[in-house]
């Protein structure tokens, strides 16, 4: 078999001509790889049935999915004997008892899965060298969640990976602190933060003002949300566009009320409506006003940018768990449960002092054992990972050297 590569990763495409294989197991090949199920491929070229005629395949670097470096079934084999082997995959402390739900939960391994693919790509191929810097570094300051001892015990005071898996393993149970595992979560129907910008949603429950300001966890969360837009705009093939989010790897399951539906076709709606006028336009800080610290006139209607943004963090989950990411180690207090109880403690101070005694009871029973930590969990599958990145991190097997 004689090979002819052109092309690089990341810059434009790749094409192999293959003498000697059948065009049926080209298209085998081209549909393994875009699923990013590599040795499924190679198997492919490298048993073909006896041809004479040359075929050639052509992909587009773009219409390749996030895991594209990955290679996933090694990353599976790892996640399937890391949420047995580790009870705190399965089983997370979110410390939720304090207002009547239960403080350990029960974790499905899609869910593992789903963390574990966000984390090797985080690890394997890094689309933003600051957000890396981000993730990689010991802790930054008072707003890292890597700064409070209950969540920093695995943490290094070194830049690296571990420090990856440390903040990972934080967001493995935030999510179900905040929304019981629901992606699909809404906003909290109590809350006053009504408006399209200020509206949370999703595991995290996060909300698009985080995209306002000049601060570098506003520009972060901007370039996650270019990175994921433009990378689906790229997509017309709805299974391709549900890989893409790692939605997939959830089809079907029961987000409480609602089965997530991971076929890609919600996310093929809401990139042809609310995040139609955003595709490719969305780039560095152009369509952003830091002047007044509000989005650009350029998008004079802001709630589909907002809009966009809260549906994403549903559906996407790739999206919800980036940008969840770099939020914490900047800016941990955007999520109540990440607050120490000497915080809380202080801001009940000030609202006595105010004579506002209803609001100040409120934030002294958060600084009470009433609201208990959460515990990070599966901090031993991200350090899998790690251990075995040789294995999961495609860049490393250079499998178009295929001759």
């Amino acid at each position: 078999m004689s090979c002819r590569e052109s092309g690089s990763l990341g810059t434009a495409e790749y094409t192999r001509e293959l003498k000697g294989s059948d065009p049926t197991k080209i298209q085998q090949f081209g549909n393994y790889l875009r699923k990013g199920e590599f040795t499924q491929a190679i198997n492919v070229l490298t048993n073909p049935p006896g041809h004479t005629a040359s075929s050639c395949l052509q992909i587009p670097i773009m219409q390749l999915p996030a895991s594209s470096d990955i290679d996933t079934q090694a990353l599976r084999s790892i996640v399937q004997d890391s949420f047995q082997q580790y009870s705190d995959c399965r089983n997370l402390v979110t410390g939720n008892m304090y207002k009547g739900e239960p403080d350990i939960e029960k974790v499905s391994p899609e869910y593992a899965m789903t963390f574990a693919l966000s984390f090797a790509k985080e690890i394997c191929s890094p689309e933003d060298s600051d957000r890396f810097t981000v993730l990689s570094s010991p802790s930054m300051g008072a707003s890292d969640v890597l700064s409070v001892d209950a969540f920093n015990k695995t943490a290094s005071k070194t830049a690296g990976a571990k420090n990856i898996a440390a903040t990972y393993a934080v967001l493995y149970t935030l999510g179900y602190r905040e929304s019981s595992g629901n992606f699909l979560e809404g906003r909290d129907l109590s809350a006053n933060n009504t408006k399209p910008e200020t509206e949370e949603s999703g595991l995290f429950q996060l909300s698009a003002n985080i995209l306002i300001g000049n601060s570098n966890k506003a520009r972060l969360a901007r370039n996650t949300m270019v990175s994921v837009v433009n990378g689906l705009s790229d997509l017309q093939d709805q299974a391709e566009m549900s890989s893409f989010c790692y939605a997939d790897q959830l089809r079907g399951k029961k987000m409480k009320k609602k089965i997530f539906a991971g076929d890609g076709q919600e996310l093929k709606i809401l990139m042809e409506s609310e995040c139609r006028e955003i595709k490719h336009k969305m780039v560095k800080n152009q369509y952003f006003d830091m002047s007044s610290n509000r989005l650009s006139r350029m998008y004079p209607n802001t709630k589909k940018i907002s809009r966009c943004f809260s549906k994403l963090q549903k559906l996407c989950p790739r999206f919800a768990i980036e940008t969840a990411a770099s939020q914490i180690r900047l800016n941990r207090k955007h999520n109540g449960p990440l607050w120490t109880k000497g915080e809380w403690g202080k801001l009940a101070q000030a609202q006595y002092r105010r004579g506002n005694r209803k609001k100040a009871d409120f934030y002294q029973s958060f600084a009470s054992q009433q609201r208990p930590y959460l515990q990070p969990g599966c901090q031993g599958m991200f350090q899998d990972i790690i251990d075995r990145k040789d294995l999961v991190c495609m860049a490393n097997q250079n499998i178009f050297d295929l001759d």
